[in-house]
């Protein structure tokens, strides 16, 4: 399993945050990771900074989130962003 040791938890004012942009009508949003799991959690992270840089040079702004999904050897954590509008 991957470690969160240095990742902010989602707090409330985040999910106040989530919940207002996909509560408009038509919302429109993105949530994206770089994360993989064939790659080195230092591959991950450099991968995450990397998308995270992009996302901005876009015009976008982001809320870091932690996201996962379930794998035949069971679940696997991974950063990831929600990007509004």
């Amino acid at each position: 399993m991957k470690s969160f040791d240095n990742f902010k938890k989602l707090n409330e004012s985040s999910m106040s945050r989530i919940y207002k942009f996909i509560s408009e009508p038509n919302a429109k949003f993105a949530v994206a990771s770089a994360f993989r799991d064939w790659r080195s959690d230092q591959e991950n992270e450099e991968k995450f900074i990397e998308m995270k840089r992009m996302v901005r040079a876009l015009g976008y702004g982001y809320i870091e989130m932690r996201g996962g999904y379930v794998e035949d050897t069971g679940f696997v954590h991974e950063k990831s962003l929600f990007i509004p509008k």
